[in-house]
């Protein structure tokens, strides 16, 4: 008698599309399906919930891929990332990355970048719950404090950074309108779930981005400060970075201010 595990293990190689005589010999003939016949229908529904756990999680880029390049890029990616977890949420976390590599869609960059995009925001609609706070704690902090104070992100957020206008081209598709050509544009956003549970999305600007990445190194305000005077001039640096900071509190972008005393 074979071993459960041997078998479940044989039987997931055959799904992967590999071969396997001891199952072939243990899976019987049933009405006018034969052995193999048996076999290619797993393995055929196997492979099309794969597929289809792709298009749930990349809609947009199947629209801009079409049929033909996406069942491509489906076929391939099955045969070089097999499913390693019970959940298939995961499933499709190397797909930028396999964009990125294989030919013929590492000719056009865009596509992966797009990929990447799709699953922040994926990420970010799945993170943990958390507690926000709004712009009105600010009020209760004393001036003295503020040198020292640290900022918490809501575990939903997300920087991405892209260099090509893989955005527009999503949010176009979204929209059903022809999306623009690819072209270069280094470009930031900055995504999160709202109070809503809603998914959103912003641009940054480069002074923005330096001041989500102050806060997500785990720098104080003063510091924050510091990084921006690089970027806007030193008598706008308060005022710009506090209307910044009552923006994302507003947004639930922040969900704990913390006093560091200095």
């Amino acid at each position: 008698m074979t071993d459960l595990a041997e078998l479940q293990q044989q039987f997931m190689h055959v799904l992967q599309g590999g071969e396997s005589r001891q199952l072939s010999q243990l899976v019987m003939d049933q009405g006018n399906i034969d052995c193999q016949s048996r076999i290619d229908i797993y393995r055929h529904a196997y492979q099309q919930r794969l597929k289809i756990s792709i298009e749930t999680d990349h809609e947009i880029l199947g629209l801009y891929l079409g049929d033909e390049l996406f069942d491509k890029m489906v076929a391939g990616y099955i045969a070089s990332y097999p499913s390693q977890q019970t959940s298939l949420r995961y499933f499709a976390e190397q797909l930028p990355r396999f964009l990125y590599e294989q030919e013929p869609f590492n000719q056009y960059p865009v596509i992966s970048e797009l990929a990447r995009f799709e699953r922040l925001l994926l990420t970010a609609f799945d993170a943990p719950d958390s507690e926000v706070t709004g712009a009105g704690v600010l009020n209760e902090i004393d001036y003295q404090d503020w040198p020292g104070l640290q900022f918490r992100l809501h575990p939903s957020v997300q920087c991405f950074k892209g260099q090509w206008n893989s955005v527009a081209i999503w949010q176009a598709l979204k929209q059903k309108q022809t999306p623009p050509l690819p072209f270069n544009q280094n470009n930031a956003w900055l995504i999160w779930r709202n109070k809503e549970r809603l998914t959103e999305f912003m641009s940054l600007d480069n002074w923005q981005l330096i001041m989500l990445q102050s806060i997500i190194s785990g720098q104080n305000y003063a510091a924050i400060c510091e990084n921006l005077a690089g970027e806007l001039s030193v008598a706008h640096v308060s005022a710009t970075s506090l209307q910044c900071l009552v923006n994302w509190l507003q947004s639930g972008i922040i969900s704990q201010v913390v006093i560091d005393k200095i």
